[in-house]
């Protein structure tokens, strides 16, 4: 059995559209004396992303859904795999462009 835990790289950038996620494995086979852990970087590149807004035109709403793509690449530069997932918005602020618009929210 191979138990795996990670995170993704979400506010850690490498570049325009790219992020790294890094992941550790441990072996818990009871087969082995000592379990082994392993650290595998992949980078992430955006392949393709699609905004599906609740007020088309409008600005960005509570409820907007946001569909991404991406690549996996290993450091080498190998593609190695994909990642994908969606995001909905559940705040979205008035844009601040008058002094006193925080306090009219």
């Amino acid at each position: 059995m191979v138990r795996s835990v990670g995170s993704a790289g979400g506010s850690r950038r490498d570049g325009p559209g790219g992020g790294r996620a890094a992941t550790s494995a441990t072996d818990t086979d009871s087969t082995h004396a000592k379990p082994k852990d392993r650290v595998i970087v992949l980078i992430g590149k955006l392949a393709e992303q699609h905004r599906f807004p609740i007020n088309p035109g409008g600005p960005a709403a509570q409820g907007d859904w946001t569909v991404f793509r991406s690549d996996l690449y290993d450091e080498a530069g190998n593609r190695v795999g994909e990642t994908g997932g969606t995001c909905t918005t559940t705040r979205a602020d008035i844009a601040l462009t008058e002094p006193d618009a925080a306090t009219r929210l």
